[in-house]
């Protein structure tokens, strides 16, 4: 959130809302193009729900923004646009079945494992358009993937949700868990050493940044708004560390427009 505001001084959710009933009404317009009665039905839905999903993400981020500081209530209204139908195939096209399989109080207390399961057992009960189980089991089959858990307990949730998964995202979570068994563990010695470009065009390596010390390293890019809003927290540290012989701080940035970077 916080780069919307750097980039514009503000954020100002009634600019975007515009933006959005702009667009609302352009889709309306072409839909009289459409001659098939269910086809345009369709994309009907598919803009409604679209334009729902839309305005409660700009609430959402003028709650975080504008209103969460002073204490205001999370807006009622973004509970009721994200209601959605989730056997509705166009509720897939939006992309809407995630955020709503994730819209309940799953029990947290016995771990990321036994929420997942909690939220399938959720769409058990409620989802029988096949497509959008399939859709909304292979998203949740990707959550654990972004938390640092071990191969072998990976291996054990990606067996359990087999049977609830398509044949395609089992083989692609499965080269994935393979791929983790052959990472660098914590004390290896990394198999390369990257050659790094300083600002001023010379050149070094990681090992020679290091040079022995303890080091602190941020992976950034320019396009990436949450790193750049991180950069002032980074140069914090690096000035709390700059006079400590044992510690050295590393600003990568994996830009490849270099113009950008400088």
């Amino acid at each position: 959130y916080k780069h919307v505001v750097i980039r514009d001084g503000a954020y100002c959710p009634d600019k975007y809302m515009s933006m959005a009933e702009t667009a609302r009404k352009a889709t309306e317009s072409i839909l009289p193009e459409v001659k098939d009665d269910s086809l345009r039905a369709y994309y009907g839905r598919l803009g409604e729900l679209m334009h729902k999903r839309t305005r409660a993400k700009i609430l959402s981020y003028d709650y975080e923004m504008n209103l969460r500081e002073s204490g205001a209530e999370y807006p009622a209204e973004i509970k009721t646009l994200k209601m959605i139908d989730p056997n509705d195939d166009a509720s897939r096209a939006a992309g809407a079945l995630h955020e709503w399989s994730l819209s309940f109080n799953a029990p947290v207390d016995g771990g990321l494992v036994k929420m997942i399961t909690a939220i399938c057992d959720r769409v058990d009960a409620n989802v029988t358009n096949h497509a959008n189980r399939r859709a909304i089991f292979n998203s949740l089959s990707e959550i654990v993937f972004g938390f640092d858990m071990p191969a072998g307990d990976l291996q054990r949730f990606v067996n359990d949700m087999a049977p609830r998964i398509s044949a395609h995202q089992l083989k692609l979570l499965n080269e994935r868990i393979a791929e983790i068994e052959h990472r660098t563990k914590d004390g290896d010695r990394i198999p390369c050493d990257p050659v790094l470009v300083r600002p001023d065009g010379s050149k070094t390596t990681l090992s020679e940044s290091c040079a022995g010390k303890v080091a602190y390293i941020d992976m950034w890019a320019t396009w990436c708004g949450p790193c750049c809003a991180q950069i002032p927290y980074m140069e914090k540290i690096a000035g709390y560390y700059k006079n400590n012989g044992k510690v050295v701080c590393i600003s990568i940035s994996c830009d490849e427009d270099l113009d950008a970077w400088h």
